[in-house]
């Protein structure tokens, strides 16, 4: 028996649905789609409607995927490889990380590899954000079947094909945001959300001939630049540039030694073949671009005229998800498996409740007998603290928590004594700050952000010009009789997008 399945490719200005026919052998056939302008909808809501009200899609299971830039994403690696436990401890591992309470968020997560412990790639992405996507195809009267991150069904095709080899990276270039996969020996291991899309290309293009932004659009699409190349130019420029710095950040976080090796190019962005032979040139490596219907050889049940590959491979890859096995996320199972329904155990809980009143009634009984006791005993505790607290440290008058107090006491006279007898007991922490200036030159362009310690190391927060100087202070501390070990442990760039900021933890060398 053949099942109809929807691919719902969402856009900044356009919705994408491909519909296909999966037989009984797991064949696919590409029976039906088409391409939706949301501003000529209204809304995003109408633009749906205009899509479910045909008959030919109506009744479908619909694959959605949510935009990459929605989303938090982190690598994680556990000490054991049970499934069952990585969904249980990976919520605590994620908190610290993001930017927001995780009964939230929605977690979703696969294993990249596993020998004794398992590398984690997580993605977080707020409730509100995936539940009002979801429920508007839901009150379109669709059945939702699963919700991917945006660019992830077509990276698990080319990894299912065996495509990405050496160092490769898949670019999915919308109108406003790009994303990109990267692969690492044909496996996955990192994805990043960028802000320049085939919209940069158009208002450049616009911008410099004085056009409007329609005409623009058409020449952009014909490859018509012509007076307009090198501000093109210097636009790709600009965002491959963004793209080497997140290399070079993963670079120094050790995630991998070797150059890139190729590219891929996908999204209606990648419309002008510009940004192909710009990307080519900037990292000199081969840049081709995905032909999903071609890769996988998808038949058509009509005709394929206006179809264009590079703008329906996102809602084909959703459309032929594998369900189970594939590389990938589901948030629709993240967001409904653990919801249980009242009805189904009214019974249960009516007992429970009645069971639990029994309980709590005994148990008053046996506390009442002890209160009054304890309360005394408690009492008399308190007193005797009290006058301890108070011979200790006779200065203070007002005692709140004594307990706390006197552990608040203990740190200060800790940290103090540590102060006075010096870093590891080889110098001072006026040495150590006078050995790092002597060590590093003005050039550098070098400025100490934070500095804390905490008896055997140091962390120091800095900022500087670039990544490679980053590594040349490094390199610099690490030489210094009074460290034993210096080391990155982040990197990133500043808001501004011109400056390097970094955290560096140095470990002090034992004095002998």
């Amino acid at each position: 028996m053949s099942k109809k399945i929807l691919g719902l490719d969402i856009g900044k200005d356009t919705a994408k649905v491909v519909q296909v026919t999966r037989s009984f052998k797991k064949e696919y056939r590409i029976t039906g789609w088409d391409v939706v302008d949301l501003r000529q909808s209204g809304s995003l809501y109408q633009g749906l409607q205009r899509i479910f009200v045909d008959p030919a899609f109506r009744g479908n299971e619909v694959i959605l995927s949510l935009p990459a830039k929605s989303f938090f994403f982190r690598n994680v690696r556990l000490p054991f490889q049970d499934k069952g436990k990585i969904s249980q401890t990976l919520p605590f591992e994620i908190e610290p990380l993001i930017p927001h309470p995780i009964d939230d968020a929605l977690i979703d997560f696969f294993v990249v590899s596993q020998t004794a412990e398992s590398d984690i790639f997580a993605a977080v992405i707020p409730k509100s954000v995936a539940n009002e996507r979801m429920e508007l195809i839901s009150a379109s009267d669709a059945s939702l079947s699963a919700v991917d991150v945006e660019a992830m069904p077509l990276a698990a095709r080319l990894v299912k094909s065996g495509i990405p080899t050496g160092f490769h990276i898949l670019l999915d270039i919308g109108a406003r945001d790009s994303v990109g996969v990267f692969f690492r020996n044909g496996k996955f291991f990192q994805i990043r959300s960028y802000a320049f899309g085939g919209d940069t290309i158009t208002e450049t293009l616009a911008e410099t001939l004085k056009i409007p932004i329609s005409d623009a659009e058409t020449r952009k699409r014909r490859g018509e630049l012509r007076g307009a190349e090198k501000e093109i130019s210097q636009g790709c420029e600009r965002f491959f540039g963004e793209l080497k710095n997140t290399l070079q950040s993963l670079k120094m976080l050790g995630n991998f030694e070797e150059e890139m090796t190729r590219a891929s190019l996908t999204g209606g962005g990648a419309l002008c073949s510009r940004i192909q032979e710009e990307m080519g040139r900037y990292f000199n490596v081969p840049v081709d671009f995905v032909d999903l219907v071609s890769m996988e050889n998808i038949p058509f049940a009509g005709e394929r005229d206006r179809w264009n590959p590079l703008l329906m491979n996102e809602a084909l890859a959703l459309a032929i998800r594998q369900p189970r096995g594939a590389v990938g996320f589901n948030f629709r199972r993240t967001a409904f498996t653990f919801k249980l329904s009242f009805m189904e155990f009214k019974k249960e809980f009516k007992w429970a409740a009645i069971g639990a009143c029994i309980l709590f009634a005994l148990a008053t009984v046996d506390v009442g007998v002890d209160f009054f006791a304890d309360r005394t005993r408690l009492e008399n505790i308190k007193k005797d603290i009290n006058n301890l607290f108070r011979q200790c440290c006779p200065e203070v008058t007002n005692i709140v928590d004594p307990a706390s107090q006197m552990k608040t006491k203990l740190t200060e006279i800790k940290k103090f004594a540590a102060l006075a007898r010096g870093l590891g007991g080889q110098a001072s922490v006026l040495t150590v700050l006078r050995n790092i200036s002597e060590r590093l030159s003005v050039s550098y362009n070098f400025q100490i952000l934070g500095f804390s310690f905490d008896g055997d190391m140091i962390s120091l927060r800095g900022e500087t010009d670039n990544f490679e100087t980053a590594d040349r202070i490094k390199k610099e501390l690490g030489s210094s009789e009074f460290f034993r070990d210096v080391a990155i442990s982040s990197s990133n760039l500043s808001r501004g997008g011109n400056r390097v900021e970094f955290e560096m933890k140095i470990t002090l060398a034992k004095k002998t």
